[in-house]
């Protein structure tokens, strides 16, 4: 592709600079010869460059075992955070409704999750904005366009966006849409109920039982039953095709 691209192309294409692309058919080059002459039976490219793979190399098992993906959404979540970090509090309180996701969904869940009180500071009517442009733009590793737009467009939903920008929605297929937008309006339930704290989360609970979302809250915190929080129910049941029921138990 770039030996059959002009200079100009491939600057407007991928935004690369000036001085890079002067040296990239000297390096392909040299690549392709490399290969040619070592054989190897794969290549493996660093995400960043030669001094962050020379970083990594250095760090301990267990750092090196992390997934960057779920480790960076840790930390930024727990920056941007109002209470500190309780993604995995709010995965976990979720889960029961998404028993069919996948590995490959229930990481990106994960992922959304740590990353779903990033934007509680910003403007109420700016908050999905802002959500999605850290879940797209965000400096993160392991995860693809795709990943980045189901990050996206339930962090939108999370945050009361009604629909996502085209940039998003012309990355996912109609099923992808549908389920980020459930995880989405689950993550939006538990934040109203809780405002952003793990112990009050806890207080309550999301099950399906004979085919309906029912959201169970402990006697002594029955007053999170609000005309609010009954809309937030209704709108995930919605996104589930199934009835919802609260109930103090």
């Amino acid at each position: 592709m770039v030996a059959g691209s002009s200079t100009a192309e491939l600057k407007d294409r991928f935004g690369l600079s000036t001085t890079r692309l002067a040296a990239m058919p000297a390096a392909i080059a040299i690549l392709e010869t490399m290969v040619e002459l070592l054989g190897p039976k794969r290549t493996v490219i660093s995400a960043f460059g030669l001094r962050e793979g020379l970083l990594y190399r250095d760090l301990d098992a267990a750092t090196r075992a992390e997934d960057p993906l779920l480790a960076a959404a840790l930390e930024i979540g727990e920056r941007l955070g109002r209470f500190g970090d309780h993604g995995a509090a709010l995965d976990q309180w979720i889960a029961p409704l998404f028993l069919d996701d996948d590995h490959d969904a229930k990481r990106l869940r994960l992922a959304a999750c740590l990353l779903g009180d990033i934007a509680w500071n910003a403007h109420p009517d700016y908050r999905a904005e802002r959500a999605v442009d850290l879940a797209i733009h965000g400096n993160w590793v392991g995860i693809d366009a795709r990943g980045r737009a189901i990050l996206g467009r339930t962090l939108c939903t999370a945050f009361g966006g009604d629909t996502a920008p085209s940039s998003i929605a012309s990355l996912l297929g109609p099923e992808e849409e549908k389920r980020a937008v459930a995880w989405g309006r689950a993550l939006r339930l538990a934040q109203r109920l809780s405002a952003g704290t793990e112990p009050v989360l806890r207080r309550t609970s999301l099950a399906l039982k004979k085919g309906k979302i029912v959201l169970t809250i402990a006697p002594r915190s029955a007053e999170l039953h609000a005309e609010a929080v009954d809309r937030r129910l209704k709108q995930l049941g919605v996104s589930l095709g199934r009835e919802t029921e609260a109930v103090i138990a």
